[in-house]
């Protein structure tokens, strides 16, 4: 089964294009927090843009070619993960 962004409007949160990535650097902040590591804190920046840059930004230049003004229509009315 092909989604289309019709499809991904009714099945993914209307806050975020990405909750999954949301919620991996929330858990990974809260782990960081729990057990009071600097530099678990200090390498949040990696954590961010590892997805960011090595999937997202490639994953998105494709949804737009794939599925056109659908998808850029889609990619205004809902935001990005960061």
């Amino acid at each position: 089964m092909t989604d289309t962004p019709a499809e991904m409007r009714f099945r993914v949160s209307g806050i975020s294009r990405n909750p999954m990535y949301v919620r991996m650097v929330l858990s990974y902040l809260g782990v960081a927090v729990a057990i009071g590591s600097p530099a678990a804190l200090a390498l949040l920046p990696v954590v961010v843009a590892l997805p960011h840059f090595g999937v997202l930004v490639r994953e998105e230049r494709y949804l737009a070619t794939k599925f056109g003004t659908e998808y850029l229509n889609y990619q205004r009315k809902v935001l990005g993960w960061i």
